[in-house]
């Protein structure tokens, strides 16, 4: 049986005993088929060869500059990876930022702003959005075991701080964990 579009379909064998149909299946059963996209990588024969020397040292054995494709322009070269850096005197104004309750989007036109231009800032966007995720996951893992600290000494501090916690294990987080002295006090008020 031949489709419209010139592909043989055989609806009795399997994709084991014929490669054809493992092929053109998912196309025309309507599976899973990935998206065209351009091409990614250029066919450049640029190169550079360096061996580490006997002596210790590195050397050059081969270097080939021939591109075959055009170069990055100096407007769009803060896009590529190896350009792309958060410093650490950005991550400390993002982290100010932060605390004052600023948004990522408003955090990076801020740095933008003082850099004159995202093509000086030195990071996308996406990057710092990034950087935000993996700094609040940091603090999520820890957040915890900082409030018990704090809370033993503030317990060591004043004796008629209480603390006791109730902790849920299996999602390690606290449901209940302060009954200090002044609230002890207050409650007996009543």
């Amino acid at each position: 049986m031949e489709a419209n579009n010139g592909i043989l379909v055989h609806m009795e064998t399997d994709s084991e005993t014929n490669p054809s149909v493992s092929i053109f299946y998912p196309q025309v059963i309507g599976g899973v088929v990935k998206r065209h996209r351009g091409v990614g990588k250029e066919s450049c024969k640029a190169q550079l060869i360096v061996v580490k020397s006997k002596y210790g040292g590195y050397v050059v054995t081969i270097f080939d500059e021939a591109h075959t494709h055009p170069l990055t322009t100096p407007r769009r070269r803060h896009l590529l990876k190896s350009h792309r850096r958060i410093s650490g005197v950005d991550q400390l104004v993002a982290q100010q930022l932060i605390s004052a309750n600023v948004s990522t989007h408003q955090q990076y036109d801020i740095l933008a702003m003082q850099a004159e231009g995202i093509e000086n800032v030195g990071f996308t966007q996406q990057d710092m959005y990034n950087s935000n995720r993996d700094r609040r996951m940091k603090i999520k893992c820890h957040d915890g075991e900082m409030l018990f600290d704090h809370f033993m000494n503030e317990q060591e501090k004043n004796p008629g701080f209480i603390f006791k916690p109730e902790c849920i294990l299996h999602y390690q987080q606290f449901r209940e964990c302060v009954w200090d002295s002044e609230s002890r006090y207050e409650f007996d008020l009543r």
